[in-house]
Formats: C-alpha cells, sequence, structure tokens
C-alpha cells in the first residue's frame, strides 16, 4: 500500500489505480485518509440496494454500471473503499448525536426540533432519527446510516471471503465490528438484514466475531484497531482478562480515525460545524471547568464566548478537541486501550495508567490504594480522556450513571425518558420477522 500525505488530493480514479484507498500512517494521527471531494464517501450509491428490511434503501447506479459488473472480483477495492467512507459518515453521526442525548452536549438550536435529542425525546416514530440520511448536521439520521454501514461492510466482507483477499477481509470485518459495536453500545434493538429483533448483548456477540476475523486476517494498524474494538466489546461483556488481553495489543501511539475534510457538506466535521458555525449545539454544564487539583484539565478545554447559543438561551460554550472542519475523529487511540486494562484490572495497574495520561496532560498524579476510589477515578478519566468521542453513552448505561432529568435549566423544558436509541416503527412495521 502506497502512503500518501494528509494533504494529497487526488481523483477517485488514480487513487484506486494506484491501491491508495486506505489510510495514511502517521504518530499518534493514526492511520487517516483524505478521499477526494467527497466522491470517496458517497461511492455508496454503489451499494446497489442495501435491503435492510424496513427501509426501501434501494439506490440509482451511476452511468451505465450494472450490479453485475459490480459483483467482479476486480471491483473489491472499490466497494470496500466506498464501505469505509459510509462507516465514516455514520460514525460521525453517531458520537454527535449520542453527545446530545447524553450530557456532553446540550441544545442552543432556536428550532424545536433541535431539542428532541438533548432533551431526549426520540421515540420509535421520530421520522428524521429513523429514516434520515447521511451526511448532515444535527438532525440527519442516524439509524439508517449506521444500518447502511452495518450492511455494507458485511457484505464486502463476504465478497472478501468468497475472493480470498485477507486484506480486504480485514477492512471489511474490522467496520463491521465496530458497527454491531455501536448497536450493541447505544441502542436498545436492532434488526440486521430483515431478520428478528436483535438486543444488545448479541449485537455485541455479533462484533466480537467480526473483529476476531479482523485481527486473523489482518496486520499492521488494521489488526490493532481490531485488538482494541475487540478489547472494548470484551469490557462490555464482563471478560476482563479477554479485554486487557487484547488492549496490551494497542502500542503507545497508535491512533485511528474516520477522516474529516472541509471539501464538501459529507465529509466536513459536523461536531465543529454543529457548535462553532451554526450555534446548535454547546458543551452541556457537566464539563465546564474540569480540574484536577486544581489544574486546568486541557483535554476537555472550553471555550466561555459569554454569548447565547441560536435559541438566545444556553450560554455559548465551544469546544476545542475539534477545531475545524477537517478535524478527524478517532475511532480508537491508545489512551482508549490504557483505560480498558484500568477498569479491567484496577489496583495499582489502573493508577499507573491514570498517571500515564496525567503525565501526557500535564496533570498532577493521582495517588490511592482505596479498590472504589480508584475505580471512581478511572470512570472520571474515561469522561474526560474519551470526551466527544462516543464512548460516554455506553458508559453511562453500563455503569448506572444517571441521566439528566427533570427541567432544563436553561429552556425549562422537561427531559424525555430515553436513554437508548428505540428501533423505528418503520422497522417493525416493514419486517416480518418482528412481531
Amino acid at each position: 500500500m502506497h502512503t500518501l500525505h494528509p494533504s494529497t488530493n487526488r481523483s477517485l480514479t488514480r487513487e484506486l489505480r494506484e491501491q491508495d484507498m486506505n489510510r495514511v500512517t502517521q504518530s499518534e494521527r493514526g492511520r487517516r485518509g483524505r478521499p477526494s471531494s467527497g466522491d470517496l464517501a458517497w461511492l455508496g450509491v454503489l451499494c446497489l440496494s442495501l435491503m435492510l428490511g424496513a427501509c426501501d434503501l434501494a439506490v440509482e447506479l451511476p452511468g451505465d454500471i450494472t450490479a453485475e459488473e459490480l459483483e467482479q472480483p476486480e471491483d473489491l477495492p472499490l466497494l470496500v473503499t466506498s464501505a469505509e467512507g459510509v462507516f465514516e459518515c455514520a460514525y460521525q453521526q453517531y458520537v454527535l448525536l449520542s453527545a446530545q442525548l447524553i450530557d456532553e452536549f446540550m441544545s442552543g438550536g432556536s428550532d424545536g426540533a433541535y431539542y428532541i435529542y438533548d432533551q431526549r425525546e426520540i421515540t420509535p416514530a421520530t421520522g428524521t432519527y429513523s429514516s434520515g440520511g447521511c451526511p448532515g448536521g444535527q438532525l440527519a439520521g442516524l439509524y439508517t446510516p449506521l444500518s447502511q454501514a452495518r450492511w455494507f461492510t458485511d457484505s464486502n466482507l463476504q465478497r472478501a471471503q468468497e475472493a480470498g483477499s485477507q486484506d480486504m477481509v480485514a477492512r471489511s470485518a474490522v467496520l463491521a465490528g465496530y458497527a454491531y459495536t455501536l448497536f450493541g453500545e447505544g441502542f436498545c434493538s436492532a434488526a440486521y438484514d430483515g431478520g428478528p429483533e436483535v438486543f444488545p448483548p448479541q449485537s455485541l456477540e455479533l462484533a466480537e466475531d467480526r473483529f476476531s476475523t479482523a485481527i486473523s486476517s489482518g496486520s499492521g494498524d488494521l489488526q490493532t484497531l481490531a485488538y482494541l474494538g475487540r478489547a472494548r466489546v470484551r469490557l462490555n461483556q464482563g471478560d476482563m482478562a479477554g479485554a486487557i488481553s487484547d488492549a496490551q495489543q494497542v502500542p503507545d501511539g497508535f491512533a485511528y480515525y474516520a477522516t474529516r475534510s472541509s471539501a464538501d457538506n459529507s465529509r466536513q466535521n459536523h461536531l465543529y460545524g454543529s457548535n462553532w458555525i451554526d450555534r446548535n449545539i454547546e458543551v452541556d454544564v457537566p464539563f465546564w471547568n474540569l480540574e484536577f487539583e486544581g489544574v486546568p484539565d486541557p483535554r476537555v478545554e472550553l471555550i466561555h464566548t459569554g454569548n447565547t447559543g441560536r435559541n438566545g438561551l444556553n450560554p455559548e460554550v465551544l469546544q476545542t478537541k475539534y477545531p475545524d472542519y477537517d478535524a478527524d475523529i478517532p475511532i480508537g487511540r491508545y489512551a482508549e486501550a490504557l483505560l480498558i486494562i484500568a477498569e479491567a484490572a484496577g489496583g495499582q495497574t489502573a493508577v499507573d495508567n491514570i498517571n500515564e495520561l496525567h503525565s501526557r496532560a500535564g496533570l498532577p498524579l493521582f495517588a490511592s490504594d482505596d479498590p472504589a476510589e480508584i475505580m471512581a477515578q478511572v470512570y472520571e478519566e474515561r469522561r474526560r480522556e474519551l470526551f466527544i468521542e462516543g464512548h460516554r453513552m455506553n458508559d453511562m448505561l453500563r455503569l448506572n450513571i444517571p441521566f439528566p432529568s427533570g427541567a432544563d435549566p436553561f429552556n425549562d423544558r422537561r427531559y424525555g425518558e430515553t436513554t437508548c436509541f428505540p428501533l423505528p416503527d418503520i422497522e417493525r412495521e416493514n419486517n416480518e420477522n418482528i412481531p
């Protein structure tokens, strides 16, 4: 595989011909790709028809391309690269919308529709959530984009296995694993390929299987990402020994990103755009002014502008993790591996890992020999280190951390009861395998 400089912007044809279809390897910037002008991300039209049971998501092929032509082995790299773009967009949507459902972001929008995520008013009947597409900002969909990404990566996995291409197997399997992981962590239930209703434990089992496939088929950063993904799943499953073993395979400096670009809307970082440009979301109160022993925590550095959001009610508070439309979004990185090991092992290992992160951030060292105090600090480290990276919602659910309740202090709207993304009505009504 060739290595591209991040600023390289070549035509899709040239990228494919030279097989520059994956990520750029860089220290701590991880493996990142820069698909040209959004074409790569939205070659999802090559999905043919995404049969998701609930939705008729058939898409029209460009030009004279036929379904039969796309089933040829030589077209597999194009399909795999296309699926990566579809996944990256869906991954961003999950990070963005889950952050609003919990306590990372709050709505600053002027339209009442902007409150549905922040106020936890998402229901199975919410149309935009269930059938809205990707790309988009705060009000774009989630269930359909993530279902598309899961279907596309899983279908490519089968094609790659039939073709005997180990690299394509690994590339497809690892992202399918992450798609299933998000369904297992953030959704009340799901349905795959017109099948029966599936609940989080089953989704996580499917994720573990895909990560195991990627580990056995891949190498380098893909294999490392698969180890980290499987460690994440095994932590969810309570397999602490397995989580530690997998997380230990992640080297210092590793990071793998969902790439973003200012080239067009489909590739832009909407966590930045919705917060800095549109002023529709603000950083929520629990993340304001975080310190450790009197030292501000740079991992959650915020800007309080003194203004209000678009609604004229919520204070305008800006995140700095994603400073522009080009800012990539971490899928997995070394810090997460340290925190998985810390939680699974506890004790002095946890203290050591916490202090490794503190040293990197310029924070005072943590000291304790009390198991409960140590674990509480591990959870706090996860909250700060993995801020707006797509982990907090799952942590709140699995650790029984209370969701905001009562009335919103700024707009006086009362919070709803939703704490996980529901299976949409459109899925139930059109899937004969769901009662």
